[in-house]
């Protein structure tokens, strides 16, 4: 009996808990043409944070109740900020973006001027001599580079 107690306690909790977060919103973002655009943002002002819209151009945020402001985003189309109000249900909330025309600064692209790789190999070519002098013997079999962290080191290597 106690556990069956236990056990009923525990799904009404997590119903109640439910309750309280039931509100949101959802919808799908689309061309004037009403293809979806995947991938399209919705940043939720109030939170700092937000979503993206799935393959079909559909969204969904839990929220809390209140007001917000949603901002949807898409490259290449207009931004566009709604103004919600947030209950205990979803909301539905459809959005066609408006293409926007984007130009870009003018682009010079000229040739002649050499790479700057050609200097920066010159210099190191003029100090190998430079360079052997400074080790007295070398070999080696192999040559590895790369990268590495050292997780939960010894109090004597930590900076």
């Amino acid at each position: 009996m106690k556990y069956l107690l236990s056990f009923w306690i525990t799904i009404l909790a997590l119903f109640s808990t439910n309750a309280l977060h039931a509100g949101g919103i959802s919808g799908r973002v689309t061309a004037p043409n009403g293809a979806p655009l995947a991938y399209a943002t919705i940043f939720v002002q109030q939170m700092g944070s937000g979503t993206t819209t799935n393959e079909e151009g559909y969204y969904e945020i839990r929220l809390e109740p209140g007001n917000y402001t949603l901002i949807f985003q898409f490259l290449g189309y207009r931004s566009e900020a709604r103004e919600i109000s947030i209950g205990q249900q979803f909301e539905r909330l459809d959005i066609s973006l408006q293409e926007q025309a984007v130009q870009l600064d003018e682009v010079l692209v000229s040739g002649g001027d050499e790479d700057p790789a050609y200097s920066v190999m010159r210099r190191a070519i003029a100090k190998a001599s430079y360079h052997r002098q400074q080790i007295e013997h070398y070999d080696a079999e192999v040559y590895v580079k790369g990268s590495g962290r050292l997780k939960n080191s010894p109090f004597f290597l930590r900076k």
